[in-house]
């Protein structure tokens, strides 16, 4: 499967974790948009709907689950996949009981960079896959 030239949303406060995922992505290809909180990435939609969005769980103002739950109830973006990354244990519990939503693939803190990849190939197989039914 051919994965360059996805548009990906990366969303993380953390400015040392947005560099080292959007370099490591544009280095495979992607086009990347680094943006530092859930409401910037609510704005940017506005104008730009990405073939994936990567989000950290711990935020200030949004948190990850929160911005899911803003993502999956909103037609235009519900169908869009998500991976949220934290270091919190059992976070997928999280977001399905606190909010009723659910990402396509989680990912937890710390991880392998080059691992990234992989789960991004599964979530784009996964949406595939779905499109074929």
């Amino acid at each position: 499967m051919d994965l360059s030239k996805k548009s990906i949303f990366i969303v993380d406060d953390d400015p040392v974790i947005r560099i080292l995922v959007s370099d490591y992505l544009e280095s495979q290809g992607h086009a990347v948009c680094a943006l530092e909180s859930a409401q910037a990435c609510i704005n940017k939609l506005n104008d730009l709907l990405p073939d994936l969005i990567f989000v950290d769980m711990q935020m200030p103002d949004m948190n990850g689950a929160q911005l899911l739950q803003v993502l999956r109830h909103t037609p235009e973006f519900s169908a869009l996949p998500v991976i949220i990354c934290s270091a919190g244990n059992d976070i997928e519990g999280y977001t399905q009981r606190n909010f009723n939503v659910s990402a396509n693939e989680y990912l937890s803190k710390p991880f392998d960079i080059r691992s990234l990849s992989g789960v991004i190939e599964r979530v784009f197989s996964t949406e595939s896959s779905h499109k074929n039914i």
